[in-house]
Formats: structure tokens, sequence, C-alpha cells
């Protein structure tokens, strides 16, 4: 890929790269994007164990005082104190529902897939706002350069034109003039200044860095040549919000099926097994003359004689429930149509967005070449009137008109050189 070639980091000298990969990393939004994909994973997870079939253990003990029923032999016996435990442990699956757990795990996937994409989708976005502001910085560094180069011409002049004065060679008009031009030069100077420290406060605010009066950035020193033969299509297919329209539509089949699956019958099994024990209940034994005599009735035993088990199947048949799980296919369906128009929307404007980043940074590349060329003309002019002023060949208004175009000149340079530097690496990013 296309990328800026920047000098090295020294002690708070920031890199476009460097300010780049710390925004990724500090980000709120990516922080919280990171929380939506943890939610997905976690999601994912239900939906793989939902196959798993579902387990539970019970168990309870309960102490009863005066005539009380025995839960074991359902007789009321009357004692001081009585003890009964009972325990459970039951299992149930879904057979068939219409296949909604296959729908809602293949749902689960491609959440977790549209979160990932809606993640570099975001890093995408970041990576754009921070060139941007550190272009912005740039420029306003640049630009209160020029105002304080500014400043110093006008000073030196003013200083040449006060000795002119001297030596009666101009008159005071002259010097008011120049002073007049010194003060606004100095306003604007002010205004620049102020413009570079707003410009690297909204950079450190993308970067969550507090400290921006200390903050200074690296001025980039080459450029390698633009591709702007890239393949259009090739980067609509690989494009994060393209990706993530096309899952969308996904989704939105999954969404329909699982729509269809709320008509489906649903078949399901279920198991257990339970047993129980009192401690009001005697063991009845038979003695060797016939009679009966009762003893205690160990736990273990009452465990295992009162152990009974099941087996279960249902079967549920939605009916009518007032046509809301039929409306709710419909709406689904509506959905899906409206999720394909959605992608069909988001390659055009993806693709718009392509070409007219070319056209920006060919445009932005002439624009700066242009700048140069009357910057330099505008130099070359600056000169022969600064010498002719000097020499007493033209007027004090000459020589302003061409420092005020010289200045301009300048400005146009910088605005024009950090917005092509910036067209270019948008380019790249596709």
């Amino acid at each position: 890929m296309l990328f800026l070639i920047l000098f090295p980091l020294f002690g708070q000298t920031w890199t476009l790269e460097k300010c780049i990969s710390y925004a990724e990393e500090h980000s709120i939004d990516l922080k919280r994007q990171a929380h939506a994909i943890d939610r997905e994973r976690l999601a994912l997870q239900e939906g793989e164990w939902a196959f798993v079939p579902r387990l539970s253990a019970s168990t309870t003990y309960t102490m009863s005082t005066g005539r009380v029923l025995d839960p074991t032999t359902y007789e009321f016996v009357k004692t001081n104190y009585t003890g009964n435990n009972s325990a459970s442990v039951s299992s149930d699956i879904t057979l068939f529902e219409g296949g909604r757990k296959i729908h809602a795990l293949a749902r689960a996937k491609l959440s977790l897939r549209a979160a990932l994409l809606q993640e570099q989708s975001l890093k995408y976005n970041l990576r754009i706002q921070v060139a941007g502001a550190f272009m912005d910085v740039l420029c306003a560094r640049e630009q209160e350069r020029i105002a304080g180069e500014t400043v110093s011409l006008i000073e030196s002049q003013l200083s040449r034109t006060q000795s002119m004065f001297d030596a009666g060679s101009v008159t005071e008009t002259d010097v008011l003039q120049l002073q007049t031009q010194l003060s606004a030069a100095r306003k604007d100077a002010s205004s620049a200044l102020y413009a570079y420290d707003r410009a690297r406060l909204a950079l450190c605010d993308l970067l969550e860095w507090e400290d921006y009066a200390h903050f200074e950035v690296a001025e980039p020193v080459e450029l390698a040549p633009e591709r702007l033969d890239i393949d259009v299509d090739a980067i609509l297919d690989n494009h994060p919000d393209i990706r993530a329209a096309a899952l969308r539509k996904d989704l939105a089949g999954v969404d329909y099926k699982l729509a269809l699956a709320a008509i489906s019958p649903r078949l399901s099994l279920s198991a257990g097994f339970g047993t129980s024990f009192s401690d009001a209940r005697q063991k009845a034994l038979f003695n060797k003359d016939g009679t009966i005599r009762y003893e205690a009735y160990p736990f273990f035993e009452q465990y295992a004689d009162n152990g009974s088990a099941y087996v279960s199947m249902s079967l549920s048949i939605p009916i009518l429930n007032g046509l809301s799980t039929r409306n709710g296919i419909k709406r689904a369906r509506i959905a899906a149509a409206e999720t394909d128009l959605n992608a069909q929307e988001t390659r055009k404007k993806v693709r718009r967005q392509i070409l007219q980043a070319q056209m920006d940074c060919v445009s932005a590349k002439e624009r700066y070449e242009h700048s140069r060329e009357e910057a330099r003309y505008a130099e070359a002019v600056f000169r022969q009137v600064d010498r002719k002023y000097n020499l007493g060949a033209v007027d004090l208004l000459r020589w302003n008109t061409a420092a005020v175009d010289l200045a301009k000149a300048w400005y146009a340079v910088a605005e024009a050189k950090y917005t092509w530097l910036l067209r270019s690496m948008i380019l790249d990013c596709y």
C-alpha cells in the first residue's frame, strides 16, 4: 500500500503512523465495538451449546412438627419432629422445531462477522479522520510559519523605510502605511497561531491525548506516486461497508427462515429420576410368628426403594395466534427485500466515493503544482518590486500589493500541498 514516508519519532513529535496506531488503541468507539464483538462471541457460544440437552438437579429438605403428612406414604403422622428430603435429576432436549436452533446458530455466526466488519469500518473511518486532522495541523503550522515570515518581512521593510524617511527620501505616509500593514500582519499571525492550536486540539481529541500544548507532529518529506489506475471492482468486493451490506442480506435471509420455523411443530423429549426420604417413616418387617414389627428405615434404603424414573415426549403444534406468526413471516420477507436494495445502494455509494477520491487526488495534485508555479512568479515579482522600491522607482502601494500577493501565494501552496497529501492517503486507504 501507499504510505507517507515520515520523519522518525523523537520526544513528543508524532508521525502519522504513530497517531493512527495510538488512536486505534485508545478510541472509545473501537473499545465499545470490542465489547460488542465479545457479546456476539457469547451469543455464538450460546447458539452452539443450544444443541446440548438441558440437565438440572434439585433437592429439598423440610422440617415439620405436629400432625404432618408423610410425603413417602401420604399418611398423617404426629410427632415432635419430622424431616423430609427429596431429590431429582431431569433432562430434556428438543428433537425438532423447524430448524430454529440451526438458523439461530447461523445467525450468531453472521452477527459476529458483521461486528468484526463494523470494527474494520470504524478503523477505516478513524484513519481518515486522523489523517485529515494531521494534515490540518501541518497546514496550520505551515500557515503560522508563513504569517511569522510575513511579519518579519514587513518589519524589515519598515526598518529600511524609517531610515529612508530619516534621510528625507520618503514621506511619513509610507512609514505609517507600513506600520498599519505590520499591525494587520501581526493580527493575522495571532489568528494563525490560534488556528494551529485548534488544529492540534482537534487531533488530540481524536487520539484521546490531553497535552495538546506540547503536541508536535512530524513533517512528511516524500509521497510515493498515486495509484490512479486502481481496480475499482476489486476494491468494491473487499470494502468493509459492502461486505457488511452483503452480511446484512444474509442475516435477513436467516431471519426469514427463523420466522418460518415459528409455524413448525415442536417435538421434545424429557427424562428424569427422583426419590425421597422421611424420618417419620418406618420399615415393616415380619416376625417368625407372622406378626409385624417396625424398625427405623435407613436413609439410603429409602432413597433406593422410593426411586422412580420417567421418560416423556411432547408435541406442540401452533394453530392460531392472531396471525402474528404469519405477519412476522411477511415482515421478514419485506426486510430481506429492503436489505437487497440497501446493498445495491451501498455499492453504488462506495463506487462513487472511490471515483470521487480519484478525481479529488488528480485535482489536488494539479492545484498544488499550479500553486507552486504561481508562488514562484509571485516571489520573482516581489523581488523586483522590492528592489525598485528601495531604489525609489516604485511607490509603497506597489510594494504592498506585491507583498500581499506573495503571502497569498505562500498560503495557497501550503493549503494545496496538504490537501494533496490527504487526498492521496484517502485514495490509498481504498
